[in-house]
């Protein structure tokens, strides 16, 4: 295989979108004989968002059913930070049920799972390989190390993404404004909100971009690709305009001098 870590650098810290990840990924992993990725993200409020290499008709089955709340492979996958095995021998009934419903939409009975957390949910990675269980549980034992690795990276761009694409323009604004140096009230004449809308934003954005500060905000936020556009040049222009008007009004107030002789 390719070095891992080129790899994650080179392309997962790269690719544009969710479903590019997807795609980059599973074509990696290929070899190993996994043909078979899946990200499921769970936010505070029990929303989920599903992006999987499955069968549509499964991927329709699996959500309109909100089968990720009794899915054996999430609820191992919830209790593991590391990359951990799984197969449809697991104990239990309901689990035989579920796989064997699952199969029946080509979804391979052998893989692997970890999860990830964040300020705003968890999120759930899978593998699967469609070879006998002893075939994979060889595979995986023999690159453990690297899958965990290549898992980590996914999430952590997963969640990049989820980050930037979840920004409202607002939120963009006043960290774009903040990376110009500008108060929370200077943002707030610009924008033409109150300052404690701007804030409110700021705070809105530092949650989703799992920062502690608008500092660290910013620099998530450039690292993210969110600040890449230049100031909005209207804005500029209309807050220069502005300036430029009140410093007018207030040199026509100030008593001028007359000379004398």
């Amino acid at each position: 295989m390719r070095n891992i870590v080129d790899w994650c650098k080179d392309e997962v810290s790269t690719v544009p979108d969710a479903d590019a990840l997807l795609r980059c990924c599973q074509a990696f992993l290929i070899p190993l004989g996994i043909t078979d990725v899946s990200y499921v993200k769970t936010d505070l409020y029990g929303n989920s968002n599903i992006v999987t290499t499955y069968d549509k008709g499964w991927l329709n089955h699996y959500s309109e059913n909100a089968l990720h709340e009794i899915d054996p492979v999430v609820a191992l996958g919830q209790k593991q930070s590391v990359l951990s095995c799984w197969s449809s021998d697991m104990d239990c009934s309901k689990n035989k049920e579920f796989f064997d419903l699952a199969a029946s939409y080509g979804v391979p009975k052998q893989g692997a799972v970890l999860t990830f957390g964040t300020r705003t949910g968890q999120a759930v990675f899978s593998i699967a390989s469609d070879g006998s269980t002893r075939e994979w549980k060889r595979a995986f034992a023999a690159h453990r190390t690297e899958l965990n690795y290549i898992a980590m990276s996914y999430c952590i761009r997963a969640s990049q993404l989820d980050s930037q694409t979840r920004l409202t323009q607002r939120e963009r604004d006043v960290i774009l404004w903040a990376a110009q140096g500008k108060t929370s009230w200077e943002t707030s004449q610009i924008l033409e909100i109150a300052e404690g809308t701007v804030n409110q934003y700021l705070r809105y954005a530092m949650s989703k971009l799992d920062a502690t500060n608008r500092v660290q905000a910013v620099a998530k936020a450039v690292e993210l690709g969110v600040l890449s556009g230049r100031v909005p040049q209207e804005a500029l222009r209309q807050h220069r305009h502005a300036a430029s008007r009140s410093g007018r009004l207030a040199a026509s107030l100030q008593p001028r001098a007359h000379s004398s002789g």
